[in-house]
């Protein structure tokens, strides 16, 4: 009998035996080449180990670079059914990234605008905006802020947009401000459409009553804290049931687009002209120190109201009563001044 162990660092793996029949000694040869046959084995096993490791490991990369790639096709897929823009920006505003959903706003491939600066798709009013907020998100890692901005569409088409920035420029796979663009265009031309029916004549497109009553208390209680006045001028239409009576109500409304244009071209920076309701008329003038302020305006209002006007083919002449009021310094009435410039009118 010939037992050798064979195994790896001491660790026992095996043992071969070597039996012979009738019994003679196995000579130093035989017991050499038994060791090394051994030693071939315990490699044999050894590599079968390794290799055992090394396709296990494989596998697992391979399945891990198969979920990576499919993750990603997920992702983009998402980015290009996703009707927000993203962006990848860096300090500055150039674009190191863009999502398709941008080809459609800006009509060209979006590879084309890598390199580009955001900044200049940005309407002038809200370049200053931007710029605050790459500022702001830019100063440290992982700080989001958010901020409205108005983006040029092909053709001077400007749409609004809501959108968050976040920075993530300490990310390796990122290295960049990532910003989304939201389109709101629709929202906020539904929220303007509504603020125009709330407080904004839609005959003659001057201020409503509910509008005028707003900017009035405003005014005056400005006017208080600055030791100023407010002056309110009330003005009725002297011939409008004529027109009305005459043309029909169809020219009458044509009679008061026209009154409403003479008093927008009469008024200055600041002043407000409301249509009260029918032939009712009013302006509003702050940071007044006396009527001899306000008086020229009256004068300049009176003689363009009594200029004609051509409706049907003739010339009308509207004509118009004005009555003036000027709150005393401190009084925020608004009920009691324009009662006043009513009774004055």
């Amino acid at each position: 009998l010939l037992a050798l162990p064979f195994g790896r660092k001491e660790r026992n793996r095996g043992m071969l035996f070597a039996l012979r029949r009738p019994a003679v000694a196995f000579t130093p040869i035989a017991q050499q080449m038994a060791t090394l046959y051994a030693d071939q084995i315990a490699a044999a096993l050894e590599n079968s180990r390794l290799y055992q490791a090394v396709h296990s490991e494989l596998a697992e990369r391979v399945r891990a670079e198969e979920a990576l790639r499919a993750s990603e096709e997920r992702f983009r897929a998402l980015v290009r059914s996703v009707s927000d823009i993203i962006a990848i920006l860096d300090r500055e505003g150039a674009i190191h990234y863009i999502s398709p959903a941008a080809e459609i706003l800006w009509e060209c491939p979006a590879m084309a605008l890598y390199g580009q600066n955001i900044l200049d798709r940005v309407h002038p009013q809200d370049l200053a905006g931007l710029h605050e907020l790459l500022a702001r998100v830019g100063a440290r890692a992982g700080e989001m802020v958010q901020g409205a901005v108005r983006l040029a569409r092909e053709g001077e088409d400007w749409r609004d947009f809501d959108c968050i920035l976040v920075n993530l420029l300490d990310d390796p796979a990122i290295d960049g401000l990532v910003v989304t663009f939201h389109d709101v265009t629709e929202r906020r031309t539904y929220e303007r459409r509504l603020t125009q029916l709330a407080y904004f004549d839609p005959l003659t497109g001057l201020a409503n009553r509910a509008c005028f009553y707003d900017r009035m208390r405003s005014a005056l209680a400005r006017a208080c804290t600055e030791g100023l006045s407010v002056a309110v001028l009330f003005a009725d239409l002297d011939n409008f049931k004529i027109i009305n009576d005459t043309l029909g109500h169809a020219y009458g409304d044509e009679a008061l687009r026209w009154v409403a244009d003479q008093l927008r071209a009469n008024l200055a920076h600041g002043e407000l002209a409301a249509r009260l309701g029918g032939d009712e008329f009013t302006v509003l003038i702050e940071g007044v120190r006396g009527v001899e302020q306000v008086l020229p305006l009256a004068h300049r209002l009176i003689a363009a109201l009594a200029a004609p006007v051509r409706l049907a083919g003739r010339d009308f002449r509207v004509g118009g009563s004005m009555g003036l009021a000027i709150n005393d310094p401190g009084n925020p009435n608004a009920d009691e001044l324009l009662r006043k410039a009513e009774l004055a009118m």
